[in-house]
């Protein structure tokens, strides 16, 4: 239950797995090993309810930390060791308040939450996460240049209007894409692609153009499920001097029909709408959908299971759930929608003194999303000097969003 990723191991429930192993709940998890519940957790290890934090290990509750280790409801820090709630203990200080928690108990992994949380919203907060990068705008830009409304761009220059990508260079309008140059209005069209326009789920191709699901290609124009392939137009092999005749002729005919220069209409979509991760980033109604030539799929009620029993009902200790949970469906907390447990996804809370979950996977995904605002940043003031900046937190919500500059001097 696993969408995007890289090199991944052992990844369950998780969007964007890249070079991760043995991790559960997470939104992109960046060379990770046994991160539960992480958003953004770059070169983790063993943390659980991790934010925006990189090369921190053996944590819990952690937003936007660096270098840290065997820290608890840790906001801000930087290099540190034995903070509970920021606050400095011994090595013997620290050890003994953990070993009082018990993580294993629902009960007490909410409590901590809403501490966690209070604490996170009384410090400050990067109003957007563009880092080591100059003249770009957006979000969860790295190590990046002149790149402008774009959104989770790594190592990569001169993009606009796009997300999802690494390594890329003079693209606008794309989603997802890796090690790429030269593309326009394509989604995931990755690794060694030149020069593709209006393409979609191809890689290793170049020179082409509304290109569907093909590998290995070059020189072709509208071409469906290829592999290994020059001068075809429609699947139909050509020589070079027949195929750019013709592709001439195509072109200059969408031309005066006003019919090229776009990505493909939503009516090639094999995917609903509302069965897509657009439905959880930006919501839409049945008819605003239909209206943009989309379609829509409801999805047909399920009876719930004889045997079925209210999250309520669950133990909530992890050490207080047998193996016959396996054998059960959950209903969602919220919605009453049915879920079960596997055995691999069992193993895990037990070995990491984790408690069943009380909501539908889907809605953990979506919840996750929620922590990033959907990748949306509005007009804010920096709650410290007062300048005007793109923020992923709202004032109005009680964050209290900084500038970069202002973050850093405070924080780092």
């Amino acid at each position: 239950y696993t969408f995007g990723g890289i090199t991944s191991e052992n990844v369950h429930y998780s969007n964007w797995a890249l070079y991760a192993r043995d991790c559960m709940d997470t939104l992109l998890a960046f060379n990770a090993e046994g991160v539960y519940e992480g958003v953004f957790a770059e070169r983790c290890h063993n943390v659980s309810f991790a934010y925006f934090s990189r090369e921190c290990l053996d944590s819990a509750f952690l937003y936007d930390c660096r270098g840290c280790s065997h820290c608890f409801g840790g906001v801000n820090l930087r290099n540190k060791k034995f903070c509970f709630f920021n606050e400095q203990l011994t090595e013997g200080e620290y050890r003994q308040k953990i070993r009082d928690i018990n993580l294993g108990s629902r009960t007490t992994v909410n409590e901590y939450k809403k501490l966690f949380w209070e604490l996170v919203k009384r410090l400050p907060v990067r109003a957007n996460r563009i880092e080591h990068s100059t003249d770009s705008s957006g979000n969860f830009i790295l190590n990046s240049k002149h790149c402008h409304r774009c959104f989770w761009i790594w190592t990569s220059e001169n993009l606009r209007y796009g997300d999802f990508t690494m390594e890329m260079r003079d693209s606008m309008d794309f989603a997802i894409s890796h090690k790429t140059e030269r593309l326009y209005e394509t989604a995931v069209v990755t690794v060694e692609s030149f020069n593709v326009k209006f393409s979609l789920n191809s890689r290793i191709v170049s020179d082409g153009e509304f290109l569907i699901n093909c590998r290995n290609c070059s020189n072709c124009f509208g071409c469906v499920g290829l592999r290994e392939k020059k001068f075809c137009i429609l699947n139909a092999q050509y020589g070079e001097e027949e195929y750019r005749r013709m592709l001439d002729e195509i072109k200059s005919q969408m031309l005066d029909a006003g019919t090229y220069g776009s990505f493909l209409p939503y009516r090639f979509s094999p995917f609903p709408w509302s069965a897509s991760l657009s439905a959880m980033m930006f919501s839409l109604t049945e008819n605003e959908v239909r209206q943009r030539g989309g379609w829509w799929h409801d999805e047909r009620p399920r009876e719930a299971a004889a045997n079925a029993i209210p999250a309520a009902s669950i133990p909530d200790d992890i050490a207080s759930v047998g193996d016959d949970i396996l054998t059960q469906t959950i209903l969602d907390e919220t919605s009453g929608r049915p879920f079960r447990i596997v055995p691999v996804e069992l193993a895990f809370y037990r070995q990491r003194n984790i408690p069943l979950p009380t909501v539908h996977p889907n809605v953990r995904i979506r919840n996750r999303f929620r922590a990033v605002n959907d990748f949306k940043v509005t007009e804010e003031k920096c709650a410290k000097c007062g300048s005007a900046v793109l923020s992923s937190y709202a004032t109005a919500d009680g964050w209290r969003p900084y500038c970069e500059a202002c973050y850093q001097a405070e924080v780092v």
